[in-house]
């Protein structure tokens, strides 16, 4: 399961970054795998918690999958904005991205896809649920972080907290500890 796991999030990886292409035209898994062949070797930016390990984890399992011999160099990212404005900015002038494979989070998606720079891909292909799929074929969301709203504890007990969302708006005594 891990595997296949690393493998999905491996094509997402290239499909995403692959060729930066302005064109709105899915590639395929075969031109994907054949643009891996063909380079060889993978600059791969990606969050400092995946480790290098981890990234050599994904390699290992493309590797695998596809009988390549691909070489993953790992780099952690340290500056998810500035490096994806490094992207936006260079893109216009035909200066090639300094990594092959990116990832970022879903808000510097945003950023990439209002300017055309994902280069898309037909997940639905490779058996992905659409829901999942985003910004026109050139992501797949596969993680999310749950944000709850904190409150002050000395102003608001616990036992007057709201208990859901819906009931949020309700008391008055709390507002002032919300923050």
């Amino acid at each position: 399961m891990k595997t296949r796991r690393f493998f999905l999030i491996g094509v997402l990886f290239l499909s995403i970054v692959l060729g930066w292409a302005t064109w709105l035209k899915a590639v395929t898994l075969n031109e994907v795998v054949a643009a891996a062949r063909k380079e060889g070797t993978i600059e791969f930016y990606g969050p400092s918690t995946l480790t290098p390990q981890g990234a050599q984890a994904l390699a290992e399992a493309f590797n695998r999958k596809y009988g390549l011999n691909i070489k993953l160099n790992y780099s952690p990212a340290g500056d998810m904005p500035g490096d994806v404005a490094k992207i936006v900015v260079r893109a216009p002038t035909g200066v090639a991205p300094e990594w092959d494979l990116m990832v970022v989070t879903d808000a510097h998606h945003a950023t990439l896809w209002v300017r055309k720079l994902h280069q898309t891909f037909d997940y639905r292909a490779l058996g992905v649920d659409p829901r999942v799929i985003q910004y026109d074929n050139g992501t797949v969301s596969f993680a999310h972080q749950i944000v709850l709203p904190a409150y002050n504890n000395k102003i608001l007990p616990a036992k007057k907290r709201p208990k859901s969302f819906t009931t949020m708006p309700l008391p008055r005594n709390w507002k002032k500890a919300v923050f």
